[in-house]
């Protein structure tokens, strides 16, 4: 399948805010929550290398962001609000 896409459909910004929102969010969760949550209830967590903190909290967000999606899209369709109602 061919897409048509004309100059406009890149140039459309509307979509800014929402990404520098979502990058925020993940920045925001990656250094700060994750790291003080995992201090807390994982105590081993200090006495990882650097690198597997690394990774830690990359799991950590990937696994928080998709619990918050999946909460959200159940509140949607428990209520009955459509696809792109949400706001």
């Amino acid at each position: 399948m061919v897409m048509d896409l004309q100059t406009e459909d890149f140039m459309d910004m509307s979509y800014y805010p929402y990404a520098a929102l979502s990058c925020a969010s993940f920045l925001t969760f990656y250094r700060k929550v994750s790291p003080a949550v995992s201090v807390k209830y994982f105590p081993v967590y200090g006495s990882l290398p650097h690198a597997k903190q690394v990774e830690w909290n990359t799991r950590f967000v990937v696994v928080a962001s998709d619990i918050i999606y999946h909460s959200i899209k159940q509140r949607s369709i428990s209520t009955g609000i459509g696809e792109g109602e949400l706001a």
